[in-house]
């Protein structure tokens, strides 16, 4: 996904970004906010236009950043028309469907007590 915010594709004002099926596993969000944020803001509720598609790669769903990108794809969910078909590899659910609480918190919470 690096170098995609400055290419020639986006100098061209494209209507939608398809990088379905591409092997990408990181969904880096650090290159992409920018790029969202530019266009979430040239958008108007009339205006149809910009969209991305992420769906059909091997992402990976680790706890140290699932929360993040849950939250990215919340906020750009008008942007994304598969978000919420973004599968993770590691387990058998959708990116946005990945229970933090079940898979990254210990089951057992024991508090000190003094």
């Amino acid at each position: 996904m690096e170098g995609l915010r400055d290419s020639w594709l986006m100098k061209n004002s494209p209507t939608e970004v398809d990088l379905r099926e591409n092997k990408m596993s990181l969904f880096d969000t650090t290159i992409l906010e920018n790029m969202m944020n530019e266009q979430s803001t040239k958008m108007t509720k009339v205006e149809e236009g910009f969209y991305f598609l992420f769906s059909k790669n091997p992402w990976r769903c680790g706890c140290k950043r699932i929360k993040h990108i849950q939250e990215f794809l919340a906020k750009y969910q008008f942007l994304l028309k598969d978000g919420d078909e973004m599968e993770c590899s590691n387990l058998p659910v959708t990116v946005i469907n990945f229970n933090y609480k079940t898979e990254c918190e210990p089951a057992d919470h024991h508090q000190l007590m003094v």
